[in-house]
């Protein structure tokens, strides 16, 4: 028996075959965990006010917050300091 969605899956199939599709993935593996981020510590699963504009000001803002703390770390990475090795 054949389903009736066989044509679409097929073509699903075919279109994770090609190179934009893999370079895609590549792209929402970085971003993911950012999100994820964003969601669990920062408040993002849940408007805190109402409205669209409202909620606009606060992803800006979670935003914001997200990229200074990646600057930080950035910036002030440990240096790796060789031990002697006795």
């Amino acid at each position: 028996m054949v389903s009736a969605y066989r044509d679409g899956h097929e073509r699903a199939r075919a279109l994770t075959k090609t190179k934009g599709y893999s370079a895609l993935l590549r792209a929402r593996s970085r971003i993911e965990p950012k999100l994820a981020e964003a969601k669990r510590f920062h408040g993002m699963g849940r408007a805190r006010y109402r409205g669209l504009i409202k909620m606009r000001v606060q992803a800006y803002l979670t935003a914001t917050v997200l990229n200074i703390k990646r600057m930080t770390r950035l910036l002030w990475k440990p240096k790796l300091v060789a031990q002697p090795v006795f």
